[in-house]
């Protein structure tokens, strides 16, 4: 938690300890609780709501802080409240599904190989991957990473893949068989034929898709605002 998540607390407590009033009291009357949570749930979905405006965009922020307000000026004090912390509620978990997101991609970057062996009229160098194109031959030695997605075209070798297709044991390659970038050498020795190099390479477009998952609302912000609109 952090500063950001102050009024959403704070609003989602004064609910809790309404609720916990009518349950001690059930005759008893203590909207005042609700009215502060709503307005304190409003301030920050206003202040975002205004900043949009300013650039002529009308935002979600708008549409709720126009229900809670509504629903302040009819009385309505516990839809009020429940809408707002709802809100807030979608707007938290949103972000931390992306911080989530955004650790996992650099969990994930880590794997990615920088340099590559390739070999060229028999000699071997090591190069970067951004260096490296379709039809390049590299080299695999045990306990480095495949650079590149591409077909073995010499050795044998345990390849750990795991991470890549699931499988909780070592898969056996040899010539002919189809091999992973960023998947791990467990033993042996291969020399591949690029196929597929950097963002093109099934590793690739897993992390393109984890990046692409970043601008993609969680499913419960999604319900959160179309009821709160």
């Amino acid at each position: 938690m952090n500063k950001q998540d102050l009024p959403m607390e704070i609003a989602g407590a004064l609910l809790v300890i309404h609720q916990i009033y009518k349950w001690i009291d059930p005759m008893g009357d203590a909207v005042f609780l609700l009215a502060i949570a709503a307005m304190i749930a409003l301030f920050p979905t206003a202040r975002r709501a205004i900043g949009a405006l300013r650039f002529k965009i009308i935002s979600i922020d708008l549409l709720v802080s126009i229900a809670v307000i509504g629903a302040l000026f009819l009385g309505e004090y516990s839809e009020a409240a429940i809408v707002g912390f709802l809100f807030l509620f979608g707007a938290f978990l949103e972000s931390r599904t992306i911080r989530k997101t955004r650790s996992a991609i650099a969990s994930l970057l880590k794997l990615a190989p920088s340099t590559a062996n390739r070999i060229r009229a028999g000699i071997s160098e090591e190069v970067s991957i951004v260096d490296l194109v379709k039809g390049d031959r590299v080299s695999v030695k045990t306990g480095q990473r495949i650079p590149v997605d591409g077909d073995v075209v010499y050795g044998f070798a345990s390849i750990d893949q795991a991470q890549i297709t699931g499988e909780p044991l070592p898969a056996q390659k040899s010539i002919g068989d189809f091999v992973y970038a960023s998947t791990i050498l467990a033993n042996g020795y291969l020399e591949i034929l690029t196929k597929e190099v950097g963002e093109t390479t099934l590793f690739g477009n897993i992390v393109k898709r984890l990046e692409e998952a970043q601008d993609k609302k969680a499913p419960p912000q999604r319900t959160i605002e179309k009821f709160a609109s």
